[in-house]
């Protein structure tokens, strides 16, 4: 089942606002202060759309990037090692999924933080490399971002986790795709591991 953004947003406590999409820039100046926000598709999918190239340009980007501590010599221009990667990823995707990410920004603005992730390219460290598959999706700068803004970055915090909380009880007790941490700080991957994600 699809969460329902707004009303994850009223369950804490928050009014969100809708942003476009992700490739505009917020000029609201609400969005220069502390707050939550999420990473959305308009419409849920049943499986994501991986893209090949995002993927290759990880592994090329991320030169100890691998799967189980193994990783081809030839890494970069690897078929199998590229669909391993894909194939790894689409096991956390959740069916009708509609929101792969919900973020917080404790130690920057919403403005700033939304426009760090955009930006980020994926397999560095910075500017900011939470929620990294996100940019694996072949069509991610078409995703919207609705937002809520919180008194602090403490608040912030506590009320992402508590959005997580929320989204599970819409997802049979999953975080979203992107979330590699859930509300308790465990790791969702347990069993195989990408290591050496960044450059």
């Amino acid at each position: 089942m699809s969460a329902p953004v707004r009303k994850l947003f009223r369950d804490v406590g928050l009014t969100c606002r809708a942003h476009n999409t992700w490739a505009n820039k917020i000029y609201d100046t609400q969005a220069t202060k502390h707050g939550v926000y999420a990473v959305v598709l308009e419409e849920s999918r049943r499986t994501p759309d991986i893209s090949h190239l995002q993927i290759r340009d990880w592994i090329r980007t991320a030169p100890r990037l691998c799967i189980n501590n193994n990783r081809p010599k030839n890494a970069v221009n690897s078929d199998d090692f590229n669909k391993h990667i894909s194939d790894h990823l689409r096991t956390f995707w959740l069916p009708d999924e509609n929101i792969p990410y919900i973020g917080m920004t404790k130690d920057d603005s919403i403005k700033n933080r939304v426009s760090d992730f955009y930006n980020h390219r994926l397999g560095k460290r910075s500017p900011y490399s939470g929620g990294l598959w996100i940019k694996t999706l072949s069509d991610w700068r078409q995703l919207s971002i609705y937002w809520a803004v919180t008194d602090n970055g403490p608040e912030a915090a506590r009320k992402e986790k508590e959005m997580l909380q929320e989204f599970k009880l819409y997802s049979g007790a999953k975080i979203p795709f992107a979330n590699l941490v859930d509300e308790n700080g465990e790791r969702k991957q347990k069993f195989i591991k990408l290591t050496g994600a960044y450059s």
